[in-house]
C-alpha cells in the first residue's frame, strides 16, 4: 500500500504468547464497513466457529448468495488460503454467483490465474481487492477512514494501472484439473514450443479489472482464429459465444476476474505460428503478440489403417449425438497405438465440447481405489487444490450432515485422508456422486493401462458402466486396455471381455475397438504416412519396394516399433526430413541398420543409445529420469546440464514427453523399461562404456548436492571425491533417506555402485564397509538371484577375518551370512547354506560377552530360521519342523516379531508340501496371517518381504479351500506389490499361484474359454521369460510342466510332449549338477508322476526319458514301478505341493 503504511495498521496487531499476528477479527470489522459502504446488498457477518468457507453472505436476492471472504496476511496471497472458500463455493453453487476477496496483500500470479480459470469454469462472479485496490476502496469512504484510520483524510486515489490487466498463456496442458490436485503453487512458465502435430494445447486469456468504482467492458477479437484457414484447428468453436464478427463481449465488474480459454491444434508440420488476437477497451485496440511453434515432422506415430479411422468415426458419431452416454473400449498388445488412437479420440470430444478427464493406471495417484477415486471426484467436479483443502479437519468433519452431493464430495475426500474407514464401504454413495456429477455437464472420461487398476478400482469401473448407460445427459467412457499385462488381472481381464461381448450384444450404445498388430497393408500405410511425399509424387513403398519388404520382415509389425526405426535412421543420418520430404540418404546403410534392429524393440533402442557417445548432457538426463521417474523438467536440466533445446531435442526424437504442466516421462514405458535394464545389467559397460572415464557422473552429484534431492537420488553411484570414505558415507546416507516411494529397481542401483566400490582396490577397512555390504543384501534382496548370490560371496569372502565388536557390526555380518544362506538354497543348493548357517550357529555363543542378551538372540532366531528353510529344501523335513518350532518359541520370547511371522509361514510349507496335514497348515497360514495384520507396519518396516509370501500362502489356503476368486485376487494382489518393486522372485512365487489356479479353473470346465486359455498360456510364458532372467530353474521347470498339461487337455499330445521331455532333461541338468542333494521335491515329483502318466496313457511304446541317476529316491522308484506294471492313469496332479493329493508317501 502507497498512502497506509506500516504505521497506519499498528491498532489491527495484537500479541500471542509473546509473538506479534494481525488481529483477523477487527479486520473483519473493517471488511464489513467497506461492504456497506461500497457493495449494494444486505451483508450479514458468519459466525466465526462455523463460517463455511465465507466471513460475510448477501441474500437480498432470492435463492441467491454472494459471499465475502477477508484474508489478513504479510505473505502475497496463495491459493492455499482461498482453497476452502472455493471448495464451499462450488457445494453451493447455483446459488452462490458471486465471491469477494479482500485481501491485506497482493495475490501471487498464480493464484490470480487460478481464481480467473476458477470463475469461468464455475460461472461465480469472482471479485478480487488487495493491496492497493484495498486501499483505494478504504481511501475514498469517509466513514471507513473516520471509524480505522481518522489521521487520514479522504481521497479518491486514482489508479496508475490500465483499466484491464490482460496476460496471454500458451500451454500444451489442456487438462487444467488435473494441475490442480498437484498442489504447486508457483507461476506457470511458457512451457515449451515445440509441439507434437495434432496435440490440443491450451491458449488461455486472463483478464483483472483494475477498476474499483465501475465496471469495464472489453471487446476480443477472435476472428483470427475463426477465419483463418492456416494449420492451427480451433477445437473448441462451438464452445465460444461470440458475435457474427467473431467478437467476444465481456462486462467485467469492478475487481473481476476471469479468463477466456481456446483450444486448439496444429494440424501442419514446421514452424507454425498461432495468429495475434486483439482486444478493444473503448476506442483502444491492443494486440497480444503471436506465438510460434515448431511441429516436427517425426515427432508421433500416425494413425493408420482403415478399422482404425472407423472406428474413430464410429466414436465421434456417437458422442456428436444428443443426450447420448457413450461407453466404449480400446483393446491391444503393447506398442500398436492405444495411446495415440485415446489421443485422437479426445481432440474429438474436445471438438464436440466435451469436458475432458484423463487418468492413467500407471500413475501413482490411481494405484489404489481411495486415490483413484478421490482423484476422480476431485477432476468431476472441479475441486481446487484438493490436497490443501482436505488437510482442514475442522471444516469437513462438519460435512457428516452431507446436505448437498457436494458436502458429500467433501466429506469423502476427508474420510480418504484419515485411517477412520475406506472409501469401498461407501461405493455406491460415491458411484451416485460421480454419475450425477458426470451428466450435469457434457463430460468424457478416459482411462489408460485399465489393466493396471487394482480390484476395487475395476469393480467400481465395471459398477460405473453399468449405472451410467441407463441415464440421460451427455457423458463419455472410454477404457484403454494393454493386453500384454491382462495375465496380470482376472478383474481386467473380465471387465475388457465384458465389455467386448455387450458391444457384439448390443450394436451401437457400447463400442469395443480392438487394435491388432499390422497387416502388410497397415504397415505400407504407415511407412507412407510417417515418411510422406518423396518429392516426386511417389510413396515410400513404391520408391523403395525392397526397403519396404526387408521392414515388414524384420521389424515388429506395429507403430511403436516401425516409429522407432526411422527415428534411428534419422539418428544416424541416413534417412532426413527437408522442407516436409522424406530422403533415404543411403539405401545399402539403411539396409544394414535393419539387418541390425531386426528382431525386438530393445535391438532399435541399443542402436539408438549410440547417438548419446556425442551428446553426454543428453544421454544424462535419460539417466536420471531412468533414476527417479516422472519428475519436474527443470530439475532433470540443472541435474544433467541439458539446456532446453537439447530437451526438445529429446522429445522430437521420440525419447520423451511432456505429461502434465513441467512434468516429463519417457516418451513410452518400453523406453522407460530398456534404460532401467541396462542401468542394472550386469554387463552394462557395453552400453554405458562411453561414459565410464569421464567426469560427466561426478558433475551429477554436484549439481544432486547443490538441488537438495540427495535423497531420492542414488549418489551411491557416483563417486564424489576421490575420497573413498567420504564417498561411502555420502553412498550410505542418501540409502538410510531413501524414501518409500522409490521403486526397488530404483534401490538396486545403490546397491550395484556399492558392490562396485566394495570390489575395487580400496583403502577403507571391512569394519567400515559392512553396513555397505548389509545394504547391498537389503537393496537387492530380489531380482537375478544368480547374480546376486555371487556377488555376496566375494563380499562375504572380504569379511572371512572379521570379527564383530558391537551389537550393530554383529547383526550386520548376520544378515550378509542368512542372506546368502537363502540363496544358495534357492538356486537349489540348500546343503551348502545349512552347512554356512549349522558353521555361524556353533560360534554365536562366544559372542555372548561382547553383544547383548537381545542381539544374540536375534542373530540366533535368525540364523535358525534360514536353517530351517534349507533342511526343508534338502527334505529333512523333522529337523526342519523342529528347529523351526525353536526359533518360533525364542522369536515370541524375545519379541522378534518379523521373524515369529516368517517362522510361521516357513513351518506352513512344512506341512503343506511334505506331511500333507491339511489341518496343521490351515492353522499356521491363519496364524501368520493374523500375527502379520496385527503387526504389520513394525513387520514391513523391518522385512517388507513377509507381506509377499503371507498373500502367498493366503492365495494357497484359500484355493485348496475352493475359494478360488479369493485365491486369485490374494494373488494378483502379490503380483500387483512384486510389478513395483521389481521383485522378480515374488513376481514368480505370483504369477506361478495364479497359473496354478486359474489351470484348476480351466481344466474344471467341460468347454474351454479360449480367450482364458490364452491369458494362461501367456501367463505361463511370462513366468518362462522371468525365470531365464532370473536363473532360477524351478520355476521355469514348472513353467514347462504346466504348458504341458494344457497342451495334453487341449488334444495336442505331440507338443505336450515335447514340453515333458524339455522340463525333464533341465531337471535331469540341474540334479546332475548337484549330487550332494539327493532329494526331489514334491513339485518336482509331481512332475515326474504326470509325465510317467502321459507316458502310460499316451507313449506306450516308447521308452520313458529318465535316466538312472533320477531314481534315487523312493518316490521316483515307485514311478517307476508303476511305469514298468503298466497301472492305470492317475489323474494329472497339477502341482502336488499345492494339492495334498500327492500320490507318495
Amino acid at each position: 500500500m502507497n498512502i497506509l503504511g506500516s504505521n497506519y495498521w499498528t491498532s489491527f496487531k495484537k500479541d500471542n504468547n509473546g509473538r506479534e499476528v494481525f488481529d483477523g477479527e477487527l479486520f473483519e470489522e473493517l471488511i464489513r464497513l467497506v461492504l456497506d459502504t461500497h457493495f449494494s446488498g444486505n451483508w450479514n457477518q458468519t459466525t466465526r466457529t462455523w463460517d463455511g468457507g465465507k466471513d460475510f453472505v448477501d441474500r437480498s436476492i432470492t435463492g441467491l448468495e454472494a459471499w465475502a471472504e477477508c484474508k489478513m496476511y504479510k505473505a502475497p496471497l496463495s491459493i492455499k488460503v482461498v482453497s476452502n472458500t472455493l471448495v464451499m463455493a462450488i457445494g453451493h453453487h447455483p446459488k452462490v454467483k458471486r465471491l469477494i476477496i479482500f485481501s491485506f496483500s497482493q495475490l501471487n500470479e498464480n493464484t490470480r490465474q487460478h481464481l480467473s480459470r476458477f470463475s469461468e469454469s464455475s460461472n461465480i462472479e469472482v471479485q478480487v481487492f488487495d493491496d492497493e485496490k484495498l486501499e483505494a476502496l478504504i481511501l475514498s469512504s469517509k466513514l471507513v477512514l473516520r471509524r480505522f484510520f481518522p489521521a487520514v483524510q479522504p481521497i479518491y486515489k486514482a489508479s496508475e494501472l490500465p483499466a484491464l490487466d490482460i496476460v496471454p498463456s500458451f500451454s500444451t496442458d489442456v487438462h487444467i484439473d488435473r494441475s490442480q490436485l498437484e498442489g504447486i503453487d508457483g507461476v506457470d512458465k511458457f512451457r515449451k514450443t515445440l509441439v507434437p502435430i495434432n496435440t490440443p494445447c491450451l491458449y488461455e486469456i486472463f483478464i483483472r479489472s483494475n477498476q474499483i468504482a465501475k465496471s469495464e467492458k472489453i471487446v476480443i477479437d477472435l476472428s483470427p482464429f475463426m477465419e483463418s484457414e492456416n494449420a492451427i484447428n480451433l477445437l473448441n468453436r462451438n464452445a465460444i459465444n461470440t458475435d457474427p464478427n467473431h467478437c467476444l463481449h465481456k462486462e467485467l465488474l469492478p475487481g473481476e476476474l476471469t479468463s477466456v480459454k481456446i483450444l486448439l491444434a496444429p494440424v501442419s508440420t514446421r514452424v507454425q505460428t498461432i495468429p495475434s488476437i486483439s482486444y478493444s477497451i473503448g476506442k483502444k485496440t491492443t494486440a497480444l503478440p503471436p506465438i510460434q511453434v515448431n511441429v516436427p515432422r517425426l515427432n508421433r506415430p500416425s494413425l493408420v489403417g482403415k478399422p482404425v479411422y472407423d472406428a474413430l468415426e464410429a466414436f465421434e458419431t456417437r458422442i456428436s449425438g444428443k443426450n447420448t452416454i457413450t461407453l466404449a473400449a480400446v483393446s491391444g498388445k503393447s506398442g500398436v497405438g492405444k495411446t495415440r488412437f485415446l489421443e485422437e479420440a479426445e481432440m474429438r470430444l474436445l471438438s464436440n465440447n466435451y469436458h475432458v478427464l484423463r487418468m492413467d493406471g500407471r500413475d501413482h495417484r490411481c494405484e489404489v481405489f481411495n486415490t483413484f477415486v478421490i482423484g476422480l471426484l476431485a477432476q468431476i467436479w472441479r475441486l481446487p487444490n484438493i490436497n490443501l483443502f482436505s488437510s482442514d479437519t475442522n471444516t469437513y468433519t462438519r460435512s457428516k450432515n452431507r446436505d448437498t452431493l457436494f458436502d458429500k464430495v467433501c466429506y469423502y475426500v476427508y474420510q480418504s485422508q484419515t485411517e477412520k474407514n475406506t472409501l469401498n464401504e461407501e461405493l455406491e454413495q460415491i458411484l451416485d456422486l460421480a454419475i450425477q456429477g458426470l451428466i450435469s455437464q457434457r463430460a468424457a472420461l478416459l482411462i489408460d493401462n485399465v489393466q493396471k487398476l487394482d480390484h476395487s478400482t475395476i469393480h467400481f469401473l465395471t459398477k460405473l458402466s453399468e449405472r451410467i448407460t441407463g441415464t440421460v445427459g451427455q457423458v463419455a467412457l472410454l477404457f484403454a486396455f494393454n493386453e500384454d499385462e491382462l495375465i496380470y488381472s482376472t478383474d481386467s481381464a473380465l471387465f475388457r471381455n465384458k465389455l467386448q461381448k455387450e458391444a457384439s450384444f448390443v450394436k451401437g450404445s457400447i463400442q469395443f475397438f480392438d487394435l491388432p498388430q499390422f497387416s502388410r497393408n497397415s504397415v505400407e500405410m504407415f511407412l507412407n504416412t510417417i515418411c510422406g511425399s518423396m518429392g516426386l509424387d511417389e510413396k515410400f513403398t513404391t520408391h523403395y519396394p525392397a526397403l519396404t519388404d526387408l521392414i515388414y520382415e524384420s521389424v515388429l509389425p506395429r507403430p511403436l516399433d516401425l516409429y522407432q526405426l526411422f527415428l534411428a535412421a534419422q539418428d544416424e543420418q541416413i534417412a532426413r526430413v527437408d522442407d516436409g520430404f522424406f530422403f533415404v540418404k543411403d539405401t545399402e546403410v539403411f539396409y544394414e541398420l535393419i539387418k541390425r534392429v531386426s528382431g525386438t524393440t530393445k535391438n532399435i533402442l541399443t542402436e539408438r543409445l549410440k547417438l548419446f557417445i556425442s551428446k553426454p548432457n543428453q544421454l544424462s538426463f535419460l539417466l536420471v529420469l531412468a533414476y527417479l521417474g516422472e519428475g519436474d523438467v527443470n530439475l532433470f536440466m540443472s541435474l544433467s546440464g541439458c539446456s532446453s533445446y537439447e530437451v526438445d531435442r529429446l522429445i522430437e526424437n521420440g525419447w520423451v514427453r511432456y505429461t502434465n504442466g513441467n512434468q516429463v516421462d519417457f516418451y513410452h514405458p518400453s523406453i522407460e523399461r530398456f534404460l532401467i535394464e541396462i542401468i542394472n545389467h550386469e554387463n552394462q559397460n557395453k552400453y554405458l562404456h562411453f561414459i565410464q572415464d569421464q567426469s560427466l557422473t561426478d558433475v551429477i552429484a554436484e549439481r544432486l548436492l547443490k538441488s537438495g534431492v540427495e535423497d531420492i537420488y542414488p549418489l551411491a553411484r557416483f563417486a564424489l571425491s576421490g575420497n573413498d570414505a567420504q564417498f561411502l558415507d555420502a553412498a550410505l546416507e542418501a540409502i538410510k533417506t531413501l524414501k518409500d516411494t522409490v521403486p526397488t529397481i530404483r534401490k538396486k542401483m545403490h546397491a550395484q555402485a556399492l558392490y562396485e566400490f566394495i570390489i575395487r582396490p580400496n583403502n577403507i577397512p571391512p569394519a567400515s564397509y559392512i553396513d555397505a555390504i548389509q545394504a547391498i543384501c537389503n537393496l537387492s534382496a530380489e531380482g537375478q538371484v544368480q547374480n546376486m548370490t555371487n556377488r555376496l560371496w566375494t563380499c562375504r569372502q572380504r569379511l572371512n577375518s572379521f570379527t564383530p565388536t558391537t551389537n550393530h557390526a554383529a547383526y550386520a555380518l548376520c544378515g550378509i551370512i542368512r542372506q546368502y544362506a537363502s540363496y544358495s538354497s534357492l538356486l537349489g543348493k540348500p546343503e551348502i547354506g545349512e552347512q554356512i548357517l549349522r558353521d555361524e550357529l556353533s560360534k554365536v555363543d562366544l559372542l555372548s560377552g561382547v553383544i547383548d542378551t537381545y542381539t544374540l538372540s536375534k542373530i540366533k532366531v535368525n540364523y535358525m530360521n534360514r536353517r530351517c528353510v534349507c533342511l526343508k529344501g534338502m527334505g529333512d523335513m523333522k529337523l526342519a519342523e523342529e528347529i523351526g518350532k525353536k526359533a518360533l518359541e525364542m522369536a515370541l520370547q524375545y519379541d522378534h516379531k518379523e521373524f515369529a511371522c516368517l517362522i510361521l509361514i516357513d513351518l506352513c510349507g512344512i506341512y503343506r508340501s511334505e506331511k500333507k496335514d491339511f489341518e496343521h497348515y490351515s492353522n499356521y497360514v491363519e496364524r501368520a496371517l493374523s500375527f502379520y495384520e496385527v503387526n504389520r507396519k513394525e513387520i514391513n518396516e523391518l522385512e517388507p518381504s513377509i507381506e509377499f509370501s503371507c498373500l502367498e500362502n493366503k492365495a494357497h489356503l484359500e484355493g485348496l479351500r475352493g475359494n478360488i476368486q479369493v485365491a486369485i485376487r490374494s494373488a494378483e494382489q502379490l503380483i500387483r506389490l512384486t510389478e513395483k518393486s521389481y521383485s522378480h522372485y515374488y513376481m514368480l512365487r505370483g504369477l506361478l499361484a495364479k497359473a496354478v489356479l486359474n489351470c484348476r479353473q480351466q481344466l474344471s470346465e467341460t468347454q474351454l474359454d479360449k480367450q482364458d486359455l490364452d491369458l494362461l498360456k501367456e501367463m505361463i510364458n511370462e513366468i518362462e521369460d522371468l525365470s531365464i532372467i532370473s536363473r532360477i530353474d524351478r520355476f521355469y521347470i514348472k513353467a514347462l510342466h504346466l504348458h504341458a498339461i494344457l497342451n495334453c487337455h487341449t488334444g495336442n499330445t505331440h507338443g505336450a510332449k515335447a514340453l515333458f521331455v524339455a522340463a525333464l532333461e533341465k531337471l535331469e541338468s540341474d540334479l546332475q549338477k548337484n549330487t550332494k542333494n539327493t532329494y526331489i521335491t514334491p513339485s518336482n515329483g509331481a512332475l515326474l508322476w504326470d509325465a510317467a502318466n502321459f507316458w502310460i496313457e499316451y507313449m506306450i511304446e516308447e521308452p520313458f526319458p529318465i535316466k538312472h541317476y533320477l531314481l534315487r529316491g523312493t518316490n521316483v522308484s515307485d514311478i517307476h514301478k508303476a511305469i514298468s506294471n503298466r497301472q492305470v492313469k492317475v489323474p494329472f496332479t497339477l502341482f502336488a505341493t499345492e494339492s495334498f493329493n500327492y500320490p507318495f508317501p
